[in-house]
């Protein structure tokens, strides 16, 4: 049994049980602050070195899991340069330049003067089918994403370097604005007379729209046209339900209501409802099978409370989304990270971790003996499928077939 999310379960001697919830989401969803922009800067800042602080308490060593993005540079830049702590750092490099930041790690490695553990991708396919089964018999459940599989194989290296601690940057994406979606959400979600609106309009034209592959994320008109659809989050436009058995078995995923603003409603989804609870119990198997605690500074109480009474208008500015943790972080996290405007997030290729040139790999995946043919007609889908260039939505739709296939096959 799983408990829901900030709640606590009472056993007593007899068995009897009682789950209690002692914090509840939708009471800290309040009206804006009455803070000048420079002082909501300056109290997320303290707020966020005091989080990060306060989970650097340990009698055991410390590891930061470094991707190379905002959300872990300014955990690693707070704990180096501002908490004078002497830390190490252990990254995923994967060789496919579509994921590979090892450029901007190497930056905050430097930046900081940290010890540093790159382990890359090309180094771990010899046995990836056997790693992969073993992390879902774990889980007990299919793995959610690639990025989840990758994730378990940092967490390996982590605790072999015996370290018994790690910190990342989960959440920080459904705090502070990080997906490429919550721009049209924020435009849909202030006045289109305001001065922000045009600002930033010409901004993400110019720096964002070109680097979009969902066509439903570069419709800037989206939610005014469709205000409670989220079928470009789940990326319907790649057509995906085509390779389906049964499309009547299809159910549309529902959005809780938490707020009236399209924006906050989506990312109050994120932190509750959909992607955090997903991440974190991802993050927490694959820390306690290889016996490392996990801790994330940006899921703090106060952070949270705080960040959900920023005004809209201020969470993407000069056409940058994290506005406010970019401006909290500087002078302290290295601007050629802070301002850099391309998210790659931490993710992998299907191709970094098995070889699809190999036909017993291909076998594996689309024999038509299994049981995940009953869902997915794995037929059409090797035929449609260029495996020497796989698309994201591709890859990660693989790799769902292939986890729950080995999910079926334990379970049959």
């Amino acid at each position: 049994m799983e408990l829901p999310s900030g709640s606590f379960l009472k056993i007593d001697i007899k068995n009897n049980y009682k789950i209690t919830k002692y914090f509840s989401q939708k009471s800290n969803i309040a009206s804006t602050y009455d803070l000048s922009l420079d002082e909501i800067i300056k109290k997320n800042k303290d707020l966020l070195i005091k989080s990060v602080d306060l989970r650097m308490r340990a009698d055991v060593p410390i590891a930061f899991c470094l991707s190379g993005g905002i959300d872990s540079g300014s955990l690693v830049s707070i704990a180096s340069k501002v908490l004078n702590k002497k830390i190490c750092c252990f990254s995923i490099i994967d060789e496919d330049e579509r994921y590979n930041e090892l450029d901007n790690i190497n930056k905050i490695v430097k930046d900081c003067n940290i010890d540093h553990f790159p382990i890359f991708l090309k180094n771990k396919k010899k046995n990836f089918f056997e790693s992969l089964g073993d992390l879902v018999n774990y889980h007990d459940a299919p793995i959610s994403t690639i990025s989840y599989f990758i994730h378990s194989q940092l967490l390996k290296e982590i605790s072999l370097k015996n370290f018994k601690v790690s910190i990342s940057g989960t959440g920080a994406d459904e705090l502070y604005t990080g997906y490429y979606d919550h721009y049209i959400q924020y435009f849909a979600s202030i006045d289109p007379k305001s001065k922000n609106y045009s600002e930033n309009l010409d901004y993400w034209i110019k720096y964002i729209k070109p680097n979009l592959r969902n066509e439903s994320l570069k419709d800037i008109n989206f939610y005014n046209k469709n205000p409670e659809s989220i079928s470009n989050v789940f990326e319907k436009s790649f057509k995906l339900e085509n390779y389906a058995q049964d499309k009547s078995q299809l159910n549309a995923v529902e959005q809780k209501k938490f707020s009236n603003n399209i924006l906050r409603n989506r990312m109050l989804n994120e932190i509750f409802h959909e992607v955090v609870p997903v991440i974190l119990k991802h993050d927490d198997l694959n820390s306690m099978k290889h016996s490392v605690e996990n801790r994330s500074p940006y899921l703090n109480k106060n952070i949270l409370e705080f960040t959900n009474r920023i005004p809209t208008e201020y969470l993407i500015k000069n056409g940058y989304q994290k506005f406010i943790l970019r401006e909290s972080m500087k002078g302290v996290l290295i601007d050629d990270v802070r301002l850099d405007r391309k998210k790659k997030g931490f993710n992998a290729s299907i191709n970094s971790l098995i070889d699809l040139n190999d036909k017993a790999n291909l076998k594996k995946i689309f024999d038509k003996k299994n049981l995940i043919n009953e869902f997915v007609n794995l037929e059409l889908l090797k035929k449609d499928i260029k495996f020497s260039d796989i698309p994201n939505h591709l890859s990660k739709f693989i790799f769902s077939i292939m986890t729950t296939e080995i999910f079926l096959n334990k379970n049959s």
